[in-house]
């Protein structure tokens, strides 16, 4: 008895470690660009996609490690983080940020590309989690969960061929999620900025803290979505440029 008992406990924890394993690798696959913000812009992916730092914004105790702290307009430039050599042209992606702050204007963005198409995320013109995509044919659609102010809320937007999910997690309230069913084209993302939308007079800036900023060549489940919100991607770069993940690492409530 007491060895088939032990042999029991061994099933359960070797199905246990190969179902967090598993998890771990459904949310590493498939990532364009990680943007950890641990005092420098670089992209953790292994793909190359290092940002620039534009207008000198803080580097400040984040979600995961260190985060940038943007302050919009500063002088003659706006505080954000751009990504000059990605390109991606694709009809199923994901955006992934943690965000702690508010808004400058309507329409602020949070992670945008104004290049060969307008696309990304950002605020609506209320306080809901908005996307762009097919030049701009979701601009009617208000029904993002409501992004809380001054408060660390991760927020991602999954979209596929002929859906987008909007999704936003906070500690107090979980996961919140709403889906549109729209048409969505293969687009560019190009030119693209983490922090600020630079359409239509330059005052759409974020201001406040972003954390952890993932780009992804796949639309991500509602499990992929609540696995990086409660067990985090902390990555990095091996010799071989293989993306190695971390997970369980300490988080700055």
């Amino acid at each position: 008895m007491a060895k088939l008992f032990g042999r029991f406990i061994l099933l359960a924890l070797t199905v246990g470690l190969a179902i967090g394993t598993a998890s771990a690798a459904d949310v590493e696959s498939g990532i364009v660009g990680y943007w950890p913000m641990d005092g420098d812009a670089r992209d953790h992916s292994g793909n190359g996609y290092d940002g620039e730092v534009i207008g000198s914004p803080e580097w400040v105790n984040g979600r995961v490690g260190q985060a940038v702290k943007v302050a919009g307009a500063v002088g003659d430039e706006t505080q954000h983080v751009y990504i000059p050599g990605l390109s991606l042209t694709s009809n199923t992606v994901t955006w992934v940020t943690w965000l702690n702050g508010w808004k400058n204007d309507t329409w602020t963005g949070i992670m945008v590309s104004r290049g060969t198409n307008s696309t990304g995320i950002g605020f609506g013109d209320n306080d809901a989690l908005h996307y762009t995509w097919s030049a701009d044919s979701t601009w009617e659609w208000h029904a993002g969960p409501t992004i809380p102010q001054d408060t660390w809320a991760m927020v991602a937007v999954s979209l596929e061929p002929t859906i987008a999910t909007a999704y936003l997690y906070t500690d107090s309230d979980g996961l919140q999620s709403v889906t549109n069913a729209a048409d969505h084209p293969a687009e560019t993302i190009d030119q693209l900025r983490i922090g600020w939308d630079e359409c239509c007079g330059g005052a759409r800036w974020f201001i406040g803290t972003i954390d952890e900023a993932i780009l992804y060549e796949r639309a991500l489940s509602t499990d992929d979505i609540l696995e990086i919100a409660l067990n985090g991607l902390a990555a990095a770069v091996d010799a071989n440029g293989k993306l190695t993940t971390t997970w369980g690492k300490v988080r700055n409530q």
